[in-house]
Formats: structure tokens, C-alpha cells, sequence
């Protein structure tokens, strides 16, 4: 990571709670995942000021990938883009505003996904899961944050993910909580 970019991190580490940002090391931990295995096609919902997707465009960067991230206030899309920008990470991310639920609707679903970062509206965890499912190819695999500080508003989420014959998923205790997937079938 060059020095700029960790610059601009750790700036936007102290406007987490603000923006609702994962943790560092749930970031690190992704980009681990999606570098480790060659992921391309990333999905992000919830961009927020974009401190997640500097993350998944390093990654793609390196993985030669891309990112279609999804954001509902345009005020947030205008601070990660500039976050981007600022990185020289721009090029990586396609942010698509509005309700990740309507923009889903209209996504080809004949794309397959390697990696989605869930981080949005928790109640509507459930419902993401539900559309990205037949997106994610077999090795595909996807991260849900805060899955522990809020389970009782994703548990709907946690029950069928955890019970789909296709995924392997375990936890990762990092601040709110990860539920990690893979995709196995």
C-alpha cells in the first residue's frame, strides 16, 4: 500500500463511527480473501465514504478485478469517490445510488460473482442474500459485517445462510461480528 492511501485510511478510521465503517482488521481480512483467491467480480453493498472500497479496489487492482458497490445517500457516494480518486483507486469501482434492493433487480444475474461485502440495511440482509445467491459462482464466497452486534435484526439472514446446502459459512469475531460464506456447490 503506498503511502498515501494508508494516509487517507487511517483518516477515514477516525470517522468510523460516523460513517459506519468496518473495522481495519475485517478490511485486511478481505482483502486477504479476495487476493489469496484471484476474486474479480466484486459486489459491494453499502459504500458509505468508501473507507471498505479502498480496500476492494486494492484487491482488485491486484487481482485485476473490478467492483460494482452500491450506495443509497449521494452524499456518501460523492465523499468516496473523492476517497478513491484520492487513492488513484477510482478506475476499479462503479458506485450505483440508490435502494441496493431496486439496483439488484435490474443487475444482470447472469454474471457470476466471486466476492460480495455485505454492509448495509441489516434488516435487509436477508433479502441481499436472497438476490446475490444465484449470482455467486461455486468458490465464490461473501462476507456479512456486524452479524453478532446486530444478530437479532439479521438473524432471518444468519438461519438461511447458515442452513443453505451450497455455503460453508463460519464466524469471525472482529468488532460487530463477520459471517463468512463460501460457496460450495
Amino acid at each position: 500500500m503506498d503511502e498515501k492511501t494508508e494516509i487517507k485510511l487511517h483518516e477515514l478510521e477516525q470517522t468510523r463511527k460516523e460513517f459506519w465503517n468496518i473495522a481495519r482488521e475485517s478490511a485486511e481480512l478481505i482483502y486477504k480473501y479476495i487476493t489469496e483467491n484471484n476474486y474479480k467480480n466484486i459486489f459491494e453493498i453499502g459504500t458509505s465514504n468508501g473507507y471498505s472500497t479502498i480496500w476492494l479496489a486494492m484487491a482488485a487492482k491486484q487481482t485485476g478485478g473490478h467492483i460494482t458497490s452500491f450506495e443509497f445517500w449521494e452524499k456518501r457516494i460523492v465523499l468516496a469517490e473523492a476517497n478513491l480518486e484520492y487513492c488513484s483507486l477510482r478506475e476499479y469501482v462503479d458506485i450505483i445510488q440508490g435502494s441496493a434492493l431496486d439496483a439488484l433487480k435490474n443487475i444482470d444475474k447472469t454474471i457470476p460473482l466471486d466476492f460480495v461485502l455485505i454492509d448495509a440495511n441489516k434488516k435487509e440482509y436477508i433479502k441481499y442474500f436472497e438476490q446475490l445467491h444465484p449470482m455467486l459462482r461455486p468458490g465464490a464466497m461473501f462476507v456479512a459485517d456486524n452479524v453478532i452486534s446486530h444478530k437479532k435484526s439479521v438473524q432471518e439472514f444468519l438461519d438461511a445462510a447458515e442452513n443453505h446446502p451450497d455455503y460453508k459459512t463460519y464466524y469471525v469475531e472482529y468488532d460487530g461480528g463477520l459471517l463468512v460464506g463460501e460457496k460450495i456447490k
